[in-house]
């Protein structure tokens, strides 16, 4: 009996150092592995730059046919794609960013907000959620708004418009500030 249980384990050694080894040693050398390139833009996916137009405080998107004015103190970011929203960035005393656009989307504004409960509430600490209608510019909209533990608060808005979604969303690190900053900024939007 000690000797099967002898063999039996000393085989078990041998298998578990075979398998250490081998996990050990790499297939590669590592500076003979590929360096990691960055994903190409397809050219059709560029923007110009030049089609966002800023005068003083105020922007204009001329392809997408919205503007606003950019809340004192920030800064704008134009976007390389037109997968990108056009984003707004506050000063370092509070952390907000504003991302507004239109969505390469057929669905509804109903639709993205259950998409957006069903596949990504569920892998975040949700505190709060809370959802309802609003009006930007004369047209009717939903938003979605939440606080996580993970991401801090943000407020998505989605209304239809021109067979079309336009989406503005508020990512705040202080809720009360950024907030009065976003009700602003929606306040400017001409759509």
């Amino acid at each position: 009996m000690k000797r099967a249980f002898f063999v039996f384990g000393g085989g078990a050694v041998l298998i578990a150092a075979g398998v250490f080894v081998f996990m050990s040693k790499p297939a590669v050398a590592p500076d003979q592995l590929p360096t990691p390139s960055a994903p190409a833009i397809e050219e059709s996916d560029l923007r110009d730059p030049d089609e966002i137009v800023v005068e003083g405080n105020r922007f204009t998107d001329t392809v997408q046919g919205y503007s606003g004015v950019i809340p004192e103190g920030w800064e704008i970011e134009k976007p390389v794609s037109v997968r990108l929203p056009l984003a707004f960035y506050s000063s370092e005393e509070f952390v907000c960013k504003i991302q507004s656009g239109f969505l390469p989307t057929i669905k509804s504004p109903n639709e993205l907000i259950d998409d957006v409960k069903e596949f990504s509430f569920p892998y975040l600490t949700v505190n709060f959620t809370n959802e309802g209608d609003i009006e930007i510019d004369g047209y009717n909209g939903k938003y979605l708004e939440a606080d996580t533990l993970e991401q801090n608060y943000s407020k998505s808005i989605y209304i239809a418009l021109r067979n079309k979604i336009f989406s503005v969303v508020l990512f705040a690190e202080k809720t009360d500030v950024c907030e009065q900053v976003f009700q602003q900024f929606l306040a400017e939007i001409s759509l």
